[in-house]
């Protein structure tokens, strides 16, 4: 059966998390569906594409009052499902089809277009890569108090973060609690073993080598948490011109690591598969933290796509595997190591009113010793929740009416 389907769905404006709107648009899709064996084929006309959905996916995907609850959570309980299905018949309506099934007579299965065509799998209709472009020079900047009267430029500030991994913020008011307005604005911030915020500032005795006036190599914050903090907000509040050094480094992991796969690829493999340990055992502070977390340093996809990297040499501790991996691990290791220190670098001197705000699971950051020679290198840093970020930046996206591409963040989502 072939008809045109007018389609609605629901744009949320801002503020999203907090209060939305409701509009409404309308598109219309072209297309024929027919049954083929233990298959539903959907000849999309926009597409130029046909797509094949199995029995069985359809039976798991329902989307009727009995398979999904109004919040989209699965109501058909997995004890209920057969290892075969069979369909018998289909039929449209205005804004979806329904499907019937053998081996389930009475029920009615409801697919709606739009979930068929952004769900499609045989072929995938969306063929847009996922690994985000390289972060590249210059630094992106965005003014703080024009983003403030202007939606567009929060869509562009989580779009950069989504694609580049890293923004400047300028002319942010250098008062502490404007940090947490400016996390407000994607999510709540989350909270960890260093509290809801935190300092970075030279003090005698640091518990955390980031509270010194030493020099720290390319990392990433937290990577002993099973799910490190996704976004990082680093808030300049005060950098006199008399302290001597304390320039920012950020490179992109994933971009760096693409490129040593096709330089070393052995050395990516090993890396890929033999696990790092990274740890934080501290129990002469006001709450002891034991924390020891084990994962290789690179993670890939089912299709070899780069999905995560961790890279914290200050909080790594000792590698566990067998013996004749250790040569191996290290060599890699070395390697590796070697290679991101001399790739393609933002460097910068933060000044004070900056917000540097970047993918902590992507982007590696480091900076320069510095001298303070009485005076202040002041910054008030926040984290927030990669999922949280990925949520608003895909909900303030298809609220705007785009078709935003699922990037990996670093969140281990394939």
């Amino acid at each position: 059966a072939g008809r045109f389907v007018k389609m609605t769905f629901i744009q949320r404006l801002r503020p999203l998390w907090l209060a939305p709107k409701i509009t409404v648009r309308t598109f219309t899709i072209d297309y024929q569906a027919q049954i083929k064996g233990k298959h539903l084929e959907v000849d999309w006309k926009d597409e130029n594409t046909v797509s094949k959905y199995s029995a069985i996916w359809l039976r798991h995907s329902c989307t009727c009052d009995l398979c999904r609850y109004g919040t989209s959570q699965k109501a058909f309980l997995s004890r209920d499902a057969l290892p075969n299905y069979e369909i018998t018949n289909i039929e449209t309506r205005e804004k979806e089809l329904t499907v019937r099934w053998k081996e389930d007579p009475g029920h009615d299965g409801i697919f709606p277009l739009k979930m068929l065509k952004e769900n499609s799998y045989d072929p995938p209709l969306d063929t847009r890569s996922r690994q985000p472009p390289p972060l590249k020079e210059p630094v992106t900047e965005i003014s703080y108090p024009e983003m403030l009267n202007d939606e567009k430029l929060v869509l562009k500030w989580l779009q950069l973060l989504a694609e580049q991994g890293l923004v400047l913020l300028k002319n942010v008011p250098t008062e502490k609690e404007y940090l947490e307005r400016v996390v407000n604005i994607i999510a709540p911030l989350q909270e960890t073993i260093y509290g809801k915020t935190f300092d970075v500032v030279a003090t005698p005795d640091p518990i955390n080598i980031a509270y010194s006036t030493s020099e720290l190599e390319l990392h990433m914050d937290l990577v002993y948490y099973q799910s490190p903090p996704g976004l990082q907000l680093l808030h300049c509040l005060k950098f006199d011109s008399c302290v001597e050094g304390g320039e920012s480094f950020f490179v992109d992991s994933f971009h760096a690591a693409e490129e040593f796969r096709k330089a070393h690829l052995q050395d990516f493999a090993t890396l890929t598969t033999i696990p790092a340990t990274f740890q934080k055992v501290h129990y002469e502070r006001g709450r002891p933290v034991h924390m020891v977390y084990r994962k290789p340093h690179i993670e890939l996809n089912e299709e070899g796509e780069i999905i995560g990297v961790l890279w914290s040499p200050p909080f790594e501790g000792a590698v566990v595997a067998p013996a004749n991996e250790i040569a191996e691990y290290y060599n890699a290791y070395s390697s590796f190591s070697k290679w991101i220190q001399k790739f393609q670098c933002l460097k910068f001197r933060l000044k004070e009113g900056d917000i540097v705000s970047f993918n902590n699971l992507r982007i590696l950051h480091a900076r320069n010793e510095f001298t303070l020679n009485g005076g202040s290198r002041y910054l008030h840093g926040a984290y927030v929740n990669i999922d949280d970020f990925y949520n608003e930046y895909m909900c303030r996206s298809i609220a705007a009416g785009l078709k935003p591409v699922c990037y990996h963040v670093g969140n281990g989502s394939h």
